[in-house]
């Protein structure tokens, strides 16, 4: 009995040991979970989360549970009524979720798209795919004799060998009357031109005239069984385009069929010294071979160029496109339709940049103008009193910042017409009036 006594007694020890010990853990854990839920301090508050757990109490945890349901639930009221920040629609992000919150948590509480938020341009491409044709092209091309031959025996009384050079590009429609727009070089010297509609048909086409200059031209469909409606003419953009507007080029790449790239506007009026009229829309969209002559157009579907060329490596696209803006096309198209084709106004200089250098020879103190290097003898400009080293500084009342923009201006000034022009000689600036005449004349 004794021995059992003490084996209780050394029991009920334990067990009041075990007791305490849970009894303090306890109080810690209270005492950090209220701190942390609860924001206080309060020693009572502490005693009664105590008294909870000692009578095993799920008082407390239950109203734990439905505080932390009815942060979720009000978490989710205001996550509602937030938006996608690139929907379709607008940004919109109300003040009762942002109230009182960071702009990180702001950040972290946008939901991730779904079905609804799914970003597409497909209207866009169905306003301006249907006004994209492709075009096919067929000149024949007289065969070269071989050198061996042509020392052995007369050429003249060898016969001809011709081949069929078949060429591939895209075009955009402008008139419902069928007019087209492509690039000069994809109907160069064609003797057949054929056109395929964005629904599949194929429609033989003339050419009413072109532009080497501007790399433009202007085709006809000559059908005159055609259905009315069957042509669709592009839509116009009514403002320029600029920089970082996201763009669609609409082409025929590689013959492959009409295609669709995206990309933005990564510059505009590069010069690339092909043409004497430049002011090319550089974009990142893919443009490759066949694609000449297809349509650049802004997110509405509308024309904001004509695709010409890429600067390329590879004979692919490298990312680096290029694109006659609108304002040249509707300068010179009218008149190609009208005329056949384009008469530029003309004075007679041979231009260069002022660089640093040519700045600082000539005494200037500026470095953006162009500089006069020959002058055609009889033209407008040396009738007017013009001199190799004058730099050209102002066009009617245009500050000229470089040579390219001379020939701009003074290509769109009607022939007959005066242009009002500064240059600076020998540290003074000079006035001169200076008569347009046109290109045709040949000085």
């Amino acid at each position: 009995m004794k021995r059992l006594k003490i084996s209780l007694i050394n029991c009920r020890g334990s067990y009041y040991s075990a007791t305490l010990l849970i009894l303090i853990f306890s109080f810690l854990f209270s005492c950090s979970r209220v701190e942390r839920v609860e924001g206080s301090n309060d020693l009572s508050s502490m005693l009664d989360s105590i008294g909870s757990l000692i009578r095993g109490d799920n008082a407390s945890s239950a109203d734990e549970e439905t505080s932390d349901t009815q942060v979720d639930e009000n978490a989710s009221e205001n996550t509602s009524t937030q938006r996608y920040p690139y929907s379709s629609d607008n940004t919109q992000v109300t003040s009762e979720a942002n109230e009182g919150s960071s702009s990180d948590q702001s950040y972290d509480n946008r939901r991730l798209p779904t079905t609804n938020d799914l970003l597409s341009l497909s209207s866009t491409v169905k306003i301006a795919r249907p006004s994209v044709v492709n075009i096919f092209t067929k000149k024949r091309i007289r065969v070269r004799i071989d050198p061996f031959f042509e020392f052995f025996f007369n050429q003249d009384a060898l016969p001809d060998r011709w081949r069929t050079q078949t060429n591939l590009g895209s075009g955009v429609i402008f008139s419902t009357e069928g007019h087209i727009i492509t690039n000069h070089h994809v109907i160069q010297d064609a003797d057949e031109i054929l056109v395929a509609l964005d629904g599949g048909v194929q429609l033989e086409a003339v050419l009413v005239g072109s532009d080497p200059r501007s790399d433009l031209a202007v085709i006809k469909i000559d059908d005159e069984n055609m259905d009315e409606g069957v042509l669709t003419p592009i839509r116009t953009a009514s403002s320029e385009a600029e920089i970082g507007d996201i763009v669609l080029a609409i082409g025929n790449p590689f013959g492959v069929g009409q295609s669709v790239s995206q990309g933005i506007v990564s510059a505009l009026k590069r010069d690339l010294g092909t043409n004497l009229y430049e002011e090319f829309i550089q974009t990142d969209a893919a443009i490759n071979p066949g694609n000449s002559g297809g349509a650049l157009v802004n997110s509405r579907g509308e024309l904001i160029g004509i695709n010409t060329a890429i600067y390329s490596r590879s004979g692919g696209s490298q990312g680096v496109g290029f694109a006659i803006p609108l304002s040249l096309v509707n300068r010179v198209v009218p008149e190609i339709i009208e005329s056949g084709k384009v008469s530029y106004g003309f004075i007679g200089v041979y231009l260069q940049e002022l660089s640093p250098t040519i700045a600082e020879s000539l005494g200037a103190s500026f470095t953006q103008g162009a500089v006069i290097t020959n002058i055609i003898e009889g033209s407008p400009a040396a009738q007017a009193g013009l001199d190799v080293g004058d730099i050209i500084t102002s066009l009617n009342n245009q500050k000229i910042t470089s040579a390219s923009e001379v020939i701009i201006i003074i290509s769109e000034v009607r022939p007959g017409d005066q242009v009002d022009m500064v240059i600076w000689r020998e540290n003074q600036y000079i006035d001169l009036k200076v008569s347009v005449a046109s290109e045709d004349e040949g000085f």
